[in-house]
């Protein structure tokens, strides 16, 4: 493989590396030490995948294999090897949502949860083999962002927050309610790509404009971008990780950044802030310093505009 050849995703299923890239899905035997392209089929074809351009794999409790392509959700059974396929059917009500599947994640009780770029979330019950379908609505405020979901993550405390092109959004799963988080809420762009959590129970959300610390029980934010040395200001859907050593990796169109969270400080110093300019009634009057700090300003009652220009007394970034 080479670098061009646009691989977006990797995971290791019974001593084998499964890679793929956008024509398709490569295994790689460790055996050989060589990769192979697994046939493509259609969605009634149980002996190949389903799709060409492949976007998400995820291992389930049970070792079954879920991929998500531009086709809709394959399933590679570990005890028989064979695939299952779901598509979307306009008239049926139950299937998997129309779109491509961006985003697969099984939680704590094993159910499954599937993200598309177009056709919002989407529950899957196993029992019954359905699916249940959870839209964006304009006139709901309190239906989810966004169709276009691009990941899932549930926390240590068990609540399911998926990033959207409009925002990060926390899932009432007891009513189907969604809470919302956007820039108003300090974020820094509301495409959230990616959702790491560290240690310490904070999220780290790759977004179109940096990295954001949400702290999901206070929502407070901590924003960092490509001038703290980040790879670039835009991050890739789902491209985020973190490591057995806590280590986070959040990747990016430039490349992937990674740090260690716990190491990252916010600098506690204050410094002293200096009036460097004023104008009023956009002519430019001279700033008087007084021996207290201060500044002395005559300014006649008949202006109506007054304006500042001011400096921080700091180096540090």
């Amino acid at each position: 493989f080479q670098a061009e050849d646009g691989i977006r995703d990797l995971v290791r299923s019974r001593g084998l590396g499964d890679v793929y890239k956008r024509q398709g899905v490569y295994r790689f035997d460790r055996r050989r030490n060589g990769f192979y392209r697994l046939p493509i089929g259609s969605a009634t074809d149980s002996l190949h995948i389903m799709g060409r351009s492949i976007y998400v794999f995820y291992l389930d409790h049970a070792g079954d294999l879920w991929i998500g392509s531009d086709s809709g959700l394959s399933c590679r059974r570990a005890r028989t090897g064979s695939f299952e396929h779901f598509v979307f059917d306009p008239d049926d009500p139950t299937s998997l949502s129309y779109g491509s599947v961006r985003a697969i994640f099984e939680d704590r009780h094993e159910h499954l949860w599937v993200g598309t770029d177009r056709g919002g979330l989407c529950h899957y019950d196993r029992a019954t083999r359905r699916f249940t379908r959870f839209l964006h609505d304009d006139r709901d405020r309190s239906s989810i962002s966004s169709n276009r979901i691009h990941c899932i993550h549930e926390d240590i405390r068990g609540m399911l927050w998926i990033g959207t092109s409009a925002g990060l959004n926390l899932m009432d799963r007891r009513n189907s309610r969604f809470e919302v988080y956007t820039t108003v809420d300090g974020l820094p762009n509301d495409v959230i790509s990616s959702i790491v959590e560290d240690t310490e129970s904070y999220l780290w959300l790759g977004t179109n404009k940096g990295i954001a610390r949400f702290h999901p029980f206070r929502s407070h934010v901590v924003t960092y971008d490509v001038d703290d040395g980040l790879q670039g200001n835009e991050f890739n859907i789902g491209a985020g990780f973190r490591s057995p050593s806590g280590e986070l990796f959040l990747g990016g169109l430039n490349g992937v950044s990674f740090f260690r969270p716990e190491r990252i400080t916010r600098n506690p110093y204050r410094p002293p802030v200096r009036l460097s300019s004023c104008r009023i009634g956009g002519r430019d009057v001279p700033l008087q310093l007084k021996g207290d700090g201060t500044y002395a300003i005559d300014v006649d009652v008949t202006n109506e505009a007054i304006s500042f220009d001011f400096a921080a007394l700091s180096y540090y970034r």
